[in-house]
């Protein structure tokens, strides 16, 4: 058990000690104390923390050559080496569904029941630009200029975001609440 009681300065200086893990020179702030921070106490008893992740953990994609087909491949799995055609080769069960890709048209064999595009690259371009068959195109008429205008979301009701800012900016709703007061005056005068 180490002894805590806090070290006074001795003739105007303190003492100073040696870290027995990284060599440092520390003052302690008790007597007995043989590392200058937590993280050498516990390289010391063995009890290492884990480092704290500073970035997230990155995708990185490696080209590699199968070693059954002599193909070149690419996988996200450092440690990988034989390629997907020939894993599915070994399958017994699996039969190669052959697909056409919804984007660039070409003919590929789906290597799951779940794939729909031909390669990444058509993927990421689907996911791009915003294309689902399952969101409709709906046909809409701006509330501030009046011009149609296609959309794919079912709550927009301005056609570009000059409007949107207009309509947000509050002389919109001003405008709104006149034409609504006219319009009331307008009726109450002719009743």
């Amino acid at each position: 058990m180490l002894n805590y009681i806090r070290i006074e300065k001795v003739n105007d200086s303190y003492a100073f000690e040696t870290c027995a893990i990284c060599g440092e020179t520390f003052r302690p702030e008790y007597v007995g104390q043989k590392y200058c921070s937590d993280n050498c106490f516990d390289i010391a008893e063995g009890r290492r923390k884990k480092p704290a992740r500073i970035e997230p953990k990155a995708t990185f994609h490696y080209t590699k050559k199968c070693r059954n087909c002599g193909e070149e491949f690419e996988t996200n799995n450092p440690r990988a080496v034989i390629c997907k055609k020939c894993i599915l080769k070994e399958d017994k069960n699996f039969q190669p569904i052959k697909r056409t890709c919804p984007l660039c048209e070409r003919e590929f064999e789906a290597s799951s029941r779940n794939q729909k595009y031909c390669s990444r690259q058509c993927y990421q371009k689907y996911v791009s630009a915003g294309l689902s068959a399952k969101r409709p195109v709906y046909k809409k008429k701006c509330v501030i200029c009046g011009k149609e205008f296609e959309t794919r979301r079912n709550l927009t009701i301005c056609c570009s975001s000059e409007c949107s800012k207009t309509r947000g900016s509050g002389s919109y709703y001003y405008e709104m609440k006149k034409q609504k007061a006219e319009e009331i005056r307008a009726e109450v005068q002719t009743s």
